[in-house]
This record gives C-alpha cells, structure tokens and sequence, in this order.
C-alpha cells in the first residue's frame, strides 16, 4: 500500500529527531497525527523499510559521488603521464639505464600534481595503491638523480647510472648500486601496475 509522501517524510523526521526512537514507537506517533491516512495494515515494518531504503539509496549515492571524483582525478594524472608514458619510461630505465628529459618533465609535473592534497583519490583502496605507488616513484628518483647527467652533450637524453664515475667506484660498489637501481625500478613499475589496474576494475577505465 502506498502512504501519503507526509507520512513517509514525518517519519523521517521522528528518526531524526531521537534515533533510539524504535519502529513501534513512530507507527503509535504516526497514527496519532494521521488518523485518516493510516488503518491497521500500517505497520513497523513498513517504516523499517523506508529507512532502510533511504540508507541504501544514500550510500550509493556517496559511492557514485567517490566514484566520479576519483575517475577525475585519474583522468587528469592521465592526462600528465599516461600508461605509454610510463610504459617508455620504465622500459628505457631497465634497457639503457637512460631517460628522456621530456619524459622526466612529465613525470615532475604529474608528481607535483599528486601533492596536492585536494587532486588525492577518495577511495581508500585506490588511495593507498596510488600512495603507494608515489612514494615508490620518490624512492627511485630519489636513488638515481645524484648519479644523473646529460648524454654526450644531447640534453634530452639523461643517463641515470654513475658510469663517468666509474674509475672512482670499485666494481663491487658499482655492481651493488645496478642491482639496487634495477630493483627500485622493479618495484615502482609493479606498483603502478597494481594501481592502474584497480582503476580498471573500480572506475571501469
């Protein structure tokens, strides 16, 4: 049966008003003041289901609320540096132990963008993987910009590895920062995967 909107909306504000108010209690209070739109099929289940459904209907709107602020967010990193970027990036580290100043300039920006604290994901999982995956970018860049020099004079290529330092490190010293390097390396790449991928399967992006 189907309640005058009033009723509905008087309940609500029962609820509101004492939340240890039980179900019983609002139909007795609501059958006092709408003696001619309720009979005796009124019942607390029926109140207990309006508020349930006003729980649900509140929660998804909150998820899709989450959900559209986060596929912004995603779409303006994106639009910094996106999955060929990183693929580039990551792929000229391991194979030449170089990079390109353009994609250096991306990556600084798209750094620079996530330390907003406004332009972070809302939601939690994707917060941390994202995080997570920031702080490992920090770490590499961290490890290898000591060593950094322009490449025969082409400013756009960076090498990344102290080999015009060699004849000052002994082979053992250089053989520990290349295993280092190529694990920091590892472990950002693996991180933005995770990450990227629970944008897939969350935002459907």
């Amino acid at each position: 049966m189907t309640y005058p909107q009033k009723v509905r909306e008087r309940a609500f504000q029962l609820r509101q008003s004492d939340k240890n108010l039980s179900a019983e209690k609002i139909v007795d209070l609501l059958c006092k003041e709408f003696p001619n739109e309720l009979n005796s099929r009124f019942s607390p289940r029926t109140v207990r289901l309006w508020f349930e459904k006003e729980v649900y209907s509140h929660e998804q709107l909150l998820t899709e609320g989450i959900k559209q602020y986060d596929k912004k967010v995603f779409k303006l990193l994106d639009g910094i540096m996106n999955d060929k970027d990183f693929f580039e990036y990551f792929y000229l580290l391991k194979a030449g132990h170089s990079s390109h100043s353009s994609k250096i300039n991306k990556l600084a920006k798209y750094c620079y963008y996530a330390e907003l604290e406004s332009n972070k994901h809302v939601y939690p999982m994707l917060k941390r993987l994202f995080n997570d995956f920031y702080n490992k970018l920090d770490d590499l860049e961290k490890y290898i910009t000591p060593h950094s020099f322009t490449r025969n004079g082409n400013p756009d290529m960076i090498e990344v590895m102290p080999y015009e330092h060699r004849k000052h490190m002994s082979h053992k010293l250089l053989n520990e920062y290349v295993n280092k390097f190529m694990e920091l390396v590892d472990i950002a790449e693996k991180a933005y995967l995770k990450y990227r991928a629970a944008i897939r399967d969350n935002l459907y992006i």
